[in-house]
């Protein structure tokens, strides 16, 4: 979920409907947000919703038009993988 040609593939694969999926990115507090590869997202492509980070740990898809929101990591959601 690093570029917006990825998100845009996984909208088309899900019809364009809203998602509900942990992306794979940890955050500290909102802050200095990670992917779970170890890179980090300050210097590359980025797809918050308005308002967000907000101070939590876990980032999700699919708040605002399928952006980023964090929350709590204890929320229940689907997942998304990435195959390398």
């Amino acid at each position: 979920m690093d570029s917006q040609q990825k998100k845009d593939d996984l909208l088309s694969l899900n019809n364009y409907q809203a998602f509900d999926h942990w992306i794979g990115m940890r955050c500290n507090a909102g802050q200095d947000c990670v992917w779970l590869d170890g890179r980090r997202t300050d210097s590359g492509y980025q797809s918050w919703a308005p308002n967000e980070p907000s101070g939590r740990d876990c980032v999700w898809i699919g708040w605002r038009d399928n952006n980023w929101d964090d929350t709590h990591c204890t929320d229940f959601r689907m997942y998304i993988c990435e195959l390398i």
